[in-house]
C-alpha cells in the first residue's frame, strides 16, 4: 500500500514509545488557554501503571508492553490486527480524505482502538489490585 508507506515515513520522526502505557499528553494552556486549571487537573490525576507493574510484578513474559500483559491477565481484543502506530497512519488518511464517509469509518476504527487500549489498562489495574487483596 502506497499510502500506508508514505503516512509511515511521515510519523518516523515522532518520538513514539510502544513501552508506554500512558502517554503523556501535552496539553497547551498557551494555546487553548486553561482558565479553569482543568488541563492541569487532568495531567495530576493520569496514572501510569507501566512503572507500578513493572515494580510490582515480576512476568513470565518477554516484555511489560500492554499488548502482551493484557493477554496474561486474560484481556482479548475485537480489533486484534490494530496497533498505535496504525492508528496515527489510519489519522492520517482520515485527515487527508475527502470521502465524509471513509473519514468517519475510519475515525470510528480508531475510536474502537483506543477504547480497547482503555479498557485493556483497566483490565491489568483491577488485576493488580486483586493481587494486592
Amino acid at each position: 500500500m502506497y499510502y500506508l508507506g508514505s503516512a509511515a515515513s511521515r510519523i518516523a520522526h515522532l518520538s513514539y514509545s510502544q513501552h508506554r502505557w500512558v502517554l503523556p499528553i501535552p496539553l497547551p494552556p498557551v494555546r487553548f488557554g486553561d482558565l479553569d486549571g482543568i488541563a492541569q487537573r487532568v495531567r495530576d490525576n493520569l496514572l501510569d501503571i507501566l512503572p507500578i507493574t513493572k515494580n510490582c510484578v515480576a512476568l513470565p513474559l518477554p516484555s511489560y508492553g500492554l499488548k502482551v500483559v493484557e493477554r496474561h491477565v486474560g484481556f482479548e481484543r475485537g480489533l486484534a490486527d490494530f496497533a498505535g502506530d496504525i492508528s496515527i497512519a489510519k489519522y492520517i488518511e482520515a485527515v487527508e480524505t475527502e470521502d465524509v464517509q471513509l473519514r468517519d469509518e475510519i475515525m470510528d476504527q480508531i475510536l474502537k482502538y483506543n477504547q480497547e487500549d482503555l479498557e485493556a489498562t483497566w483490565a491489568v489495574l483491577v488485576w493488580l489490585k486483586a493481587m494486592r487483596e
